[in-house]
C-alpha cells in the first residue's frame, strides 16, 4: 500500500498550469489517505477535483448544478435523455452500448434535488477512458437539438397509434415518477422541502410531478440544457490510482478548450423568510376501498437546521441521531413508542441540500394522535435540555459514529462514488470540496465541548428556540388513485374529442414515427464507434478468493482470512439451525428484529444499546439460505449474526452477541408489540418500494423450496404472519414467545461457522477468541430442514394503491430438463440490454425491465413502474421467436462477452471477500466450475444464444405469472389468473 500519495504526484506544482488547468490546491486528506488536488481550466472555467490514492478501482463523475424552475422535471428527463446519443457517438442508447460492452463497476447518472451527477466507475485504465468519453460528449454534445423524439420517449409523449384508440400519456420518467407518486413516503418527502423552502428551487420537484411532466415543450427542454450544461456549471472529479496529467490534457483538447468561460445562473439561494411558511402542512395519498384509514397516517415535524457547509453542526446531528433514535430506549424514540402515535417512528437528517432538514416521521399513526405527536417531541426535547444527556450515551454514540467514518463502508459501490457524493454536498454550494471528509478536527472538538453541554444546546438553538419548521401531516384517501386515473382519462378524453380529425391523424404520425425510430436498429458502422477494450485484455482465470485457512473443531469450522481491515474485525458466526415448519421460519424471522429491543440479563435497553455502541462498529442478526447447486430442492440455512469492531474490542464481540442471542428477555410483551407493529409497517414500505422484488420472489416461490423460504422469510407469507399476529396480538403473544425462546435455543446448540477477516497482526488473537467460542458452546443437534413443500401454478395477482405496475413471470429450467452454462448469462445480457429494454422500456414506457438467471435453475422476468400488464407479457412471449433469430456478428458478441465478464467481476470489499468464498463452500460450487463458465462465457458464439430457443419456449409454456399494482389495469386480463391478494 501507498502510505504517502502524495509522493508519487510531487511533480504537480500548486498555482502551476497543467494543459491548460490551474493547479490552486493541494492538501493531504489523513481521514480517507489520500491527497486532494483542486484544479480550475482557465479558458471554459470548469472546476475539477482529483482525489489520488491507491485505489484501482478509480471513478469519473461531472456534475451540473441544476436547479429546477417548475415541477416539469427538466433535470431529471435530461439525465435521461443526453444519454440517448451525441455527436461522437450518435447510437440511439450508447448508455446501453456502455452496459453491453464495457467492464465497468459502476455506470449510472443521477438526479438529486439541486445538481445531476453522471458517475462511471472501471478497474480498467483503458475502459476508465472509454467511459468518460462517452459521458463527456453525452452532457456536452447530446443529440436531443436534432432528435425531438429523444424528449418524447424518456420524458413524455401523446401516445395514439389509431385512430380509434384512447389518447394516453406515455415517456420513460413520466411513469417513473407515478410510481415514486404512489409511494406514501415518498409523498411526504416531497412534500417536506417544497413547502419548508418554498422560496427556493427547493420547492420543485427536479424528478418531475406527473400532473405537470406534460406540461414541458421542446423548446424549454433544449433551454435548460443550454442554460445549465456548460463547463463554467460542471464539477468535475476523478478519484483513484490514475494518470492524471493525461486526463487533463485529454479534457483540455477534446472538450473544453472549445468553451468560453460563462456566467451561469445556477447559485442555489436560502430560504431566509420563514414567517410566510406554512407551519401545517396537509396532503393526500391514496389507500385501497375498505382500508381502516383512521391508523394510517403519516406524520413529518421538520426543522430547518442551518447550513450544510456548517461541519461541526452537521457531525452533531448526526451524534443526535444516534442519542435520540439509535434503539427504542433512545430518548426520543423511546418517548413516542410510548406514547403509542404510530406504528413506526422514524428520524433523518438530510444534509444533502444547501439548508439541512432534521425530521421525525410517524407511519401508520392515529387520528386522534396528530397533535400529540408534535407535543410529545416538543416535551422530551424540552425535558432532555433541562435534565441533560447522559454522558455515558453521549460518549457510546460519539464511538460509534467515528467508526462509521473511519471504516467508510460503500458496500457494493465504489468508494470514490461515497466520496464524490459527499464532495458535491460542499463544493456545489461554493464550500471547500473536502470540507465533509475533513472531520477529525471537529470531531474532536465536539468530544470537548459534549462534556460540557454542547449537544443540549444545539436542541435548545436549532429545535426548541427554531422557528424555521413545518408539520407535514399526509392522510390517507380511498381509491384516490382511482379517482386521479379518472381525472386524466377524462381529460384526455376530453382533449381529443377537441380535436380535428387531422390533428388526430397529427398525433397518430407522431406516435408511429417515434415507434419506427425505437424499432430501428443502429448500423454496425454506428454501434462500432463505441470504444471498447478487447477480449484478450480480460483474464481468462476468475479473480475468486482462494487465500483462506479453515480450522475444523468437532463439527464446527473457523474461516480466517486476512487482509488490510484498517484495524477492524469483522466477524460472522453462521449456526446452522434445524427447522421443521413454516411457523418457525416466521418465527425465526420475527426473532432476528427483537435483539436490541429487550432487556438481557446483565443490562436494561437503554445501557445494552450504550455497550454496544462503546464497543461495536454494528451488529446484526440475520437468516442465510443457501441452495444447492447439485440438488436444487435442497438448501442449507443459517441465522447469522453479523458484528464489525476494531479488532482491541473482539472479546466485547463475543460478550455482546453472548448477552443478546442468550440472554434477552423476551417476556417482555409490551416490547414486542412494539416490534410487531414496526415490521408490519416497514414490510409495506418495502412492498411499495421495491415491489419488483416482492414480484419476483413471489413466482420464484412456486418454483423451488428455497425461493418458497425466502418469502416466508421477508415476503408475502411473512407479512400475513406478522400481520395477523398484529391483529391478535393478545390471544397469541404467549406461544409466540415460548416458540421463540426455544428456537434460541436450538440456535446456541446448533453447529457454527465462525467467518473472520482480520488484520494480520490480529489473526493470532481471533482464531484464539472464536476457539474458545466454539468449545464453549459445543454442537448437539441435527442441521435438518423439514419444511413441507408443494410446487404451485397459481397466476396471482396483487392489488397495490399504486398509479404503475409490476408484471412477472418464473419458472424453473432445471426442470425442464436445462443445464446451467456461461452462455446463459452471455443470453441474459443481450436480452436485458436489447429485447427487454427497447421493447417493455423504450416502446412501451416503464421504467425497467429485468431478467434473472441463476445457477440454481431459476429463470424469472420482471418489468418495474410499468403503465402497462397485457403488452409486457405479450412481449415476453415474443422472446423465444426473438432468440430463434438472433444473427450477431463476433463484434457484437464480443461486446456481450465484455459486458458479461463486467457482471461477473464486481469488486468486493474487504469483508465480502470471504463471504463469496463460504458461499461456494456452502452451494458446493467450485473454482472449476466457475472457471468452467468463464470459459463458456469467453467463447460463446451466436449459436449458443440460439441454442436456448427451446428453453425460453417451454418457460413461456410453463411458466407462473404476478403481477402487482393498479387494480384498473389489472382487471384487463384478469381472467388469465387464478389468485387474488390485496395487502393493504
Amino acid at each position: 500500500m501507498n502510505e504517502n500519495p502524495l509522493e508519487v504526484k510531487m511533480e504537480l506544482k500548486q498555482n502551476e498550469t497543467y494543459s491548460n488547468f490551474l493547479l490552486k490546491n493541494i492538501e493531504k486528506v489523513n481521514e480517507i489517505n489520500s491527497i486532494s488536488y483542486e484544479f480550475e481550466h482557465i479558458k471554459s472555467g470548469a472546476r475539477l477535483l482529483f482525489v489520488s490514492n491507491d485505489d484501482k478501482n478509480k471513478v469519473f463523475s461531472i456534475t451540473f448544478r441544476t436547479p429546477p424552475v417548475d415541477d416539469t422535471g427538466s433535470a431529471h428527463i435530461l439525465e435521461h435523455s443526453v444519454l440517448c446519443g451525441s455527436k461522437k457517438y450518435p447510437l440511439k442508447e450508447p448508455f446501453v452500448e456502455l452496459m453491453k460492452s464495457s467492464l465497468n463497476t459502476f455506470l449510472n447518472a443521477m438526479t438529486f434535488s439541486d445538481k445531476t451527477m453522471y458517475p462511471v466507475a472501471s478497474l480498467n485504465e483503458a475502459d476508465f477512458r472509454n467511459l468518460m468519453d462517452v459521458y463527456l460528449d453525452a452532457v456536452f454534445n447530446p443529440l436531443i437539438y436534432d432528435k425531438k423524439e429523444i424528449l418524447e420517449q424518456e420524458g413524455w409523449h401523446y401516445h395514439i397509434e389509431n385512430a380509434d384508440d384512447d389518447i394516453k400519456y406515455n415517456g420513460v420518467v413520466y411513469n417513473e415518477m407515478k410510481g415514486a407518486f404512489s409511494d406514501p413516503e415518498d409523498i411526504l418527502a416531497r412534500n417536506i422541502e417544497s413547502n419548508l423552502y418554498k422560496d427556493t428551487a427547493y420547492s420543485y420537484e427536479s424528478g418531475g410531478d406527473p400532473k405537470y411532466i406534460p406540461t414541458l415543450d421542446y423548446s424549454t427542454f433544449l433551454d435548460f440544457h443550454k442554460r445549465y450544461y456548460h463547463p463554467s456549471n460542471s464539477y468535475i472529479y476523478i478519484y483513484g490510482d490514475t494518470d492524471i496529467i493525461r486526463h487533463l490534457e485529454y479534457l483540455d483538447k477534446n472538450y473544453l478548450e472549445n468553451y468560453d468561460k460563462m456566467k451561469v445562473d445556477s447559485k442555489l439561494t436560502e430560504q431566509t423568510d420563514f414567517s410566510s411558511v406554512e407551519k401545517r402542512v396537509e396532503k393526500f395519498y391514496s389507500v385501497n376501498d375498505g382500508e381502516d384509514i383512521d391508523n394510517k397516517y403519516l406524520l413529518s415535524l421538520n426543522y430547518s437546521v442551518g447550513s450544510v457547509l456548517d461541519l461541526k453542526l452537521g457531525l452533531v446531528f448526526n451524534i443526535l441521531e444516534k442519542i435520540l433514535f439509535d434503539s427504542d430506549s433512545s430518548y426520543l424514540k423511546k418517548a413516542l413508542l410510548d406514547a403509542d402515535i404510530a406504528d413506526e417512528v422514524m428520524l433523518d437528517y438530510n444534509n444533502g441540500i444547501l439548508q439541512p432538514v432534521f425530521s421525525i416521521s410517524a407511519k401508520n399513526a392515529k387520528k386522534d394522535k396528530i397533535d400529540e405527536f408534535k407535543n410529545v417531541i416538543i416535551n422530551t426535547f424540552n425535558d432532555i435540555v433541562k435534565k441533560g444527556i447522559d454522558k455515558d450515551i453521549i460518549r457510546a454514540a460519539i464511538n460509534n459514529f467515528e467508526f462509521e467514518l473511519k471504516e467508510g463502508d460503500s458496500g457494493s459501490h465504489p468508494k470514490g462514488l461515497l466520496y464524490c457524493i459527499t464532495v458535491m454536498e460542499s463544493w456545489l454550494y461554493d464550500g471547500d470540496p473536502m470540507l465533509l471528509l475533513k472531520y477529525e478536527n471537529a470531531l474532536n472538538e465536539i468530544k470537548e465541548e459534549a462534556e460540557n453541554g454542547l449537544l443540549e444546546n444545539i436542541i435548545k438553538e436549532y429545535i426548541l428556540e427554531n422557528e424555521k419548521y413545518n408539520y407535514v401531516i399526509l392522510s390517507p384517501k380511498e381509491n384516490l388513485s382511482d379517482e386521479e386515473d379518472k381525472e386524466l382519462n377524462d381529460k384526455l378524453k376530453e382533449y381529443k374529442e377537441s380535436l380535428t380529425d387531422k390533428e388526430i391523424d397529427e398525433l397518430i404520425k407522431d406516435t408511429n414515427n417515434l415507434l419506427e425510430m425505437q424499432k430501428t436498429p443502429d448500423s454496425e458502422e454506428t454501434k462500432a464507434l463505441i470504444p471498447r477494450i478487447s477480449i484478450s485484455d480480460i483474464d481468462e482465470n476468475p479473480g475468486v478468493v482462494n487465500d483462506v485457512e479453515i480450522e475444523h473443531l468437532d463439527n464446527n469450522d473457523i474461516y480466517i482470512r486476512t487482509d488490510d481491515t484498517k484495524g477492524i474485525t469483522y466477524l460472522d458466526i453462521n449456526y446452522e439451525v434445524p427447522i421443521n415448519n413454516e411457523e418457525e421460519v416466521h418465527m425465526l424471522s420475527l426473532l432476528t428484529k427483537c435483539f436490541e429491543n429487550f432487556n438481557t440479563e446483565n443490562f436494561d435497553i437503554l445501557n445494552l444499546n450504550n455497550e454496544i455502541n462503546e464497543n461495536l462498529g454494528d451488529i446484526l442478526f440475520t437468516i442465510s439460505p443457501y441452495q444447492n447447486m447439485k440438488e436444487h430442492d435442497k438448501f442449507r440455512s443459517f441465522f447469522t449474526c453479523s458484528i464489525k469492531a476494531f479488532s482491541n474490542k473482539e472479546d466485547k464481540m463475543y460478550e455482546i452477541m453472548e448477552e443478546l442471542l442468550i440472554r434477552t428477555d423476551f417476556d417482555n410483551k409490551a416490547k414486542l408489540k412494539d416490534v410487531v407493529k414496526e415490521e408490519v409497517s416497514k414490510m409495506q414500505s418495502r412492498f411499495m418500494g421495491a415491489t419488483h422484488r416482492m414480484v419476483l420472489n413471489e413466482v420464484l416461490a412456486g418454483i423451488n423450496k428455497k425461493s418458497m423460504f425466502v418469502t416466508h422469510l421477508n415476503g408475502i407469507p411473512f407479512y400475513d404472519f406478522i400481520k395477523d399476529l398484529n391483529d391478535n396480538f393478545d390471544k397469541k403473544a404467549d406461544e409466540i414467545i415460548k416458540g421463540i425462546k426455544e428456537l434460541v435455543q436450538r440456535i446456541i446448540n446448533s453447529r457454527k461457522d465462525v467467518i473472520i477477516t482480520v488484520g494480520k497482526e490480529n489473526k493470532k488473537q481471533s482464531l484464539k477468541h472464536a476457539k474458545a467460542f466454539i468449545e464453549k458452546y459445543p454442537c448437539s443437534n441435527d442441521t435438518n430442514i423439514d419444511i413441507e413443500y408443494k410446487k404451485s401454478d397459481d397466476n396471482t395477482i396483487i392489488y397495490l394503491p399504486s398509479m404503475v405496475n409490476y408484471v412477472g413471470e418464473g419458472a424453473s429450467y432445471s426442470e425442464l430438463g436445462y443445464k446451467y452454462e456461461g452462455s446463459m448469462l452471455v443470453l441474459k445480457k443481450f436480452l436485458a440490454t436489447e429485447y427487454l429494454w427497447n421493447n417493455v422500456r423504450v416502446m412501451g414506457g416503464a421504467y425497467g425491465s429485468f431478467i434473472h438467471i441463476d445457477k440454481f435453475g431459476n429463470l424469472g422476468l420482471v418489468s418495474y413502474r410499468d403503465p402497462n400488464v397485457a403488452r409486457t407479457y405479450e412481449m415476453y412471449s415474443k422472446i423465444p421467436d426473438y432468440i430463434k433469430n438472433i444473427d450477431l456478428n463476433d463484434e457484437e458478441i464480443s461486446k456481450l462477452i465484455i459486458g458479461t465478464i463486467s457482471d461477473m467481476d464486481t469488486p468486493l470489499n474487504v469483508y465480502s471477500k470471504l463471504r463469496e468464498y463460504v458461499t461456494r463452500k456452502y452451494t458446493l460450487d467450485t473454482y472449476d466450475n466457475i472457471k468452467r463458465r468463464r470459459k463458456e462465457v469467453l467463447t460463446t458464439t451466436n449459436d449458443d444464444l440460439k441454442r436456448h430457443y427451446d428453453m425460453f419456449n417451454d418457460f413461456i409454456d410453463k411458466s407462473v405469472k404476478c403481477v402487482a399494482g393498479n387494480k384498473s389495469k389489472i382487471d384487463e386480463i384478469k381472467d388469465n389468473f387464478n389468485k387474488e391478494i390485496t395487502l393493504f
